[in-house]
């Protein structure tokens, strides 16, 4: 009889540890899953991460030839405009000229007219017009 216990309990322990065995084996399956799908997560992380890299340095493209286009409209209405405005500032000095021309000729009539209007005080200040004129 003791040998019977001994072998069954000798079964026992192998039972035991068999079914540990499966259980650490069980385990180390979901272990496993849990595992390759943190993997498979990572691995879609860093796929997306490319695409949106990837898709950001595109953006950053576009932009960065809007802004080459946008200074080259710039610089080309800068230079019409400093050409407009020499065209301007030549227009106003050449009519400023004129004016200066006609100014010094109005100022000579004046003066001529005062002069006239001086003798004819002299000779018949009944026709010379009113001083304040």
């Amino acid at each position: 009889e003791r040998g019977k216990r001994t072998s069954e309990r000798e079964r026992e322990g192998e039972r035991e540890q068999t079914r540990q065995q499966t259980q650490r084996a069980a385990t180390a399956e979901k272990r496993l899953a849990l595992l390759e799908d943190h993997m498979s997560d990572f691995e879609d992380r860093i796929r997306l991460t490319k695409i949106a890299g990837e898709t950001r340095c595109v953006r950053l493209e576009r932009k960065l030839e809007e802004e080459a286009e946008a200074r080259v409209v710039f610089e080309e209405a800068r230079e019409v405009a400093e050409a407009r405005s020499g065209d301007v500032e030549m227009r106003l000095v050449q009519e400023k000229r004129v004016l200066e021309r006609e100014n010094a000729r109005l100022q000579a009539l004046v003066v001529q007219r005062d002069r006239t209007q001086a003798k004819i005080r002299t000779i018949a200040p009944d026709l010379a017009l009113p001083a304040h004129l």
